[in-house]
């Protein structure tokens, strides 16, 4: 519920509120610890992998396009999302969020027949987390 609540308000408001973004990140830590088949150092590589790699990409875009490419709380729920999922399912969450925004980019041209100024992440990066989640609890 509060990753939906969260792609709501990027969505309205291009925002990713901390409170937010930090719940699901201690929340994600938590679970780590009192499930049976968690890993808790897992959880908290994920949180580190996920935040410093995504500082360094969205770094690297800055500089060469010397603007902002991707906001502070995409990193951080990326770094949430991380403590859930574990540093090995990372990857897979990267690319199915990537995939998304690709999607949802293409989208919004051929719809309105434009580019698109700024296209919130978070829903993404949420759609793909969701997915990789419950693939791990279901499959």
């Amino acid at each position: 519920m509060l990753s939906i609540t969260l792609a709501i308000i990027d969505i309205k408001l291009l925002l990713l509120p901390d409170i937010l973004t930090f719940s699901l990140l201690w929340g994600g830590l938590i679970f780590q610890l009192l499930i049976p088949q968690g890993n808790i150092a897992l959880g908290i590589y994920g949180v580190l992998a996920g935040y410093l790699l995504m500082l360094f990409i969205s770094s690297m875009m800055n500089w060469h396009y010397q603007q902002p490419q991707l906001g502070h709380g995409d990193l951080k729920l990326i770094a949430a999302y991380g403590a859930w999922l574990g540093v090995l399912k990372l990857p897979y969450l990267l690319l199915g969020a990537a995939v998304c925004g690709i999607i949802h980019y293409l989208w919004l041209y051929f719809r309105f027949q434009r580019r698109s100024a700024a296209i919130p992440f978070g829903p993404s990066i949420v759609l793909s987390g969701c997915y990789w989640l419950l693939i791990d609890t279901y499959w």
